[in-house]
């Protein structure tokens, strides 16, 4: 498992989804972003297994 930090996962979630649909990942596996907390994650397992974890985290004062 790794953990990334983004500042938006909806562009990720975006990016991946575009790069999957193009077909040359197969075995990628995604999930919709979600609410955790006051974060919000995306989860992907790569075609080698990996989970890639994208956590956006609230901003300041909010």
């Amino acid at each position: 498992m790794m953990v990334l930090y983004a500042s938006s996962v909806d562009d990720w979630h975006r990016h991946v989804t575009a790069v999957v649909a193009e077909g040359a990942f197969t075995d990628v596996r995604i999930q919709p972003p979600e609410a955790l907390g006051d974060a919000r994650v995306l989860h992907v397992v790569d075609p080698a297994g990996v989970l890639l974890v994208f956590v956006q985290l609230a901003a300041a004062g909010r």
